[in-house]
């Protein structure tokens, strides 16, 4: 199989703007109400379970192989180090620029900047900075969402990513019978999480990682359906992934309980990664193929980006400016705003996340490498002495 499924990574572009849209249009353009037509862009924050679905999905296809048949201390911190330099330097990056902010906001106290409260309170206190450079501000710790608040996603997904390894050995040879077993406990822990949250899962700070932990599992027992090319003619049908979109627009509009969506995501996933028909044609295309490769930058970048376009509203534009727009209007500023969010991410994507990852590439490796030849030092001992090693034992 290839490395890389090309369908998925623009589902990931498409997801992330949907994740922007639904914030976007709340707060920042009141005067645009989708939810008097539909309730689809009101849900946007179910994409961040498709996430966790398609992430374990990916995890499965990528790094299952290494650990199916143990775990090597070894392989164990490559994998995670590999994880902490994906996800880590543009979460670090982001923490810092709004704790700038902050600075910023506790140096120039005027009203337009400040917003009438004091910096580095509530949300952005002083006590979450710690808890958000550990990554663990989403395991219940806080009673609120703290600083970046997408980033809290990435908090219970770095240390799903630590369980990954030890998970795998029992999810990747399963039998069907058992995959839909365990396929089945997992829609039904978040079916009790939905009740818990009036039929929304929308669940962060407090039990988030419970929810990343049962849909990451839900997209790892989906992988052994494509590995093994179960239901294949199935899921590769275009027809079936446009009923699946089709069918998780009408949940997503009608605003039914939010645990529906799950078994629709993963059939989307499947259909996705199998697909060769027109489907995959128009996600292979060159945007939407941009758009995925600089999703985590538009996920992670999204909610700062707007508290400065939001201040800069304020300054520069006449007084209830925004407010008296009408709903053309607002929609043609926030597809402005969303290419504003594009070309911004694309610049932290270059700048941030691929020059990180190749630094702390580059700086593993020579550890890497003098491990690696005092192995090969190991085994050459081995085998200069292991004739000898035979005789002594046949002698004894």
């Amino acid at each position: 199989m290839k490395r890389q499924i090309d369908t998925l990574t623009p589902l990931r572009g498409i997801a992330a703007i949907l994740v922007v849209i639904l914030h976007f249009s709340g707060s920042m353009l009141p005067n645009l109400d989708f939810t008097k037509y539909t309730h689809f862009f009101f849900n946007g924050y179910l994409w961040v379970d498709f996430f966790l679905i398609l992430s374990g999905f990916i995890m499965m296809h990528a790094y299952a192989k290494r650990f199916n048949d143990g775990i090597e201390s070894q392989t164990y911190r490559k994998f995670i180090f590999a994880r902490f330099a994906r996800v880590y330097p543009l979460h670090l990056f982001a923490l810092f620029l709004f704790i700038g902010y902050e600075l910023f906001r506790f140096v120039v106290r005027t009203q337009s900047i400040s917003s009438g409260d004091d910096a580095f309170t509530g949300a952005t206190g002083l006590s979450a900075i710690l808890s958000n450079v550990l990554l663990i501000h989403s395991l219940n710790v806080h009673d609120y969402l703290t600083w970046n608040s997408p980033s809290w996603s990435i908090s219970v997904e770095f240390y799903t990513y630590m369980l990954f390894p030890f998970l795998v050995g029992h999810f990747y040879n399963i039998r069907f019978v058992k995959l839909l077993l365990a396929y089945c406990g997992c829609i039904a822990g978040l079916f009790f999480l939905t009740v818990c949250r009036d039929g929304h899962l929308d669940i962060t700070y407090d039990y988030g990682f419970i929810r990343c932990f049962f849909e990451f599992i839900a997209g790892m027992l989906l992988y052994n359906l494509f590995r093994n090319r179960l239901f294949e003619g199935f899921f590769g049908s275009s027809f079936t992934f446009v009923v699946a979109a089709i069918c998780g627009i009408s949940i997503m509009h009608l605003d039914l309980n939010d645990v529906l969506i799950i078994p629709v995501f993963s059939v989307l996933i499947l259909a996705a990664a199998q697909n060769a028909g027109l489907p995959a044609k128009i996600l292979n295309t060159s945007f939407l193929n941009f758009l995925g490769e600089i999703s985590y930058s538009i996920y992670l970048m999204h909610a700062f980006l707007q508290i400065i376009i939001m201040k800069l509203f304020k300054v520069f534009l006449p007084p209830n400016f925004i407010q008296n727009l009408g709903e053309i209007q607002s929609l043609g500023v926030l597809f402005v705003l969303l290419i504003f969010v594009c070309f911004c991410s694309a610049i932290t994507y270059r700048v941030v996340e691929i020059r990180s990852r190749d630094f702390l590439n580059r700086l593993i490796k020579p550890t890497t490498s003098i491990i690696r030849k005092y192995e090969l030092f190991l085994l050459r001992i081995k085998t200069l002495f292991h004739p000898q090693i035979s005789r002594f034992k046949a002698q004894g």
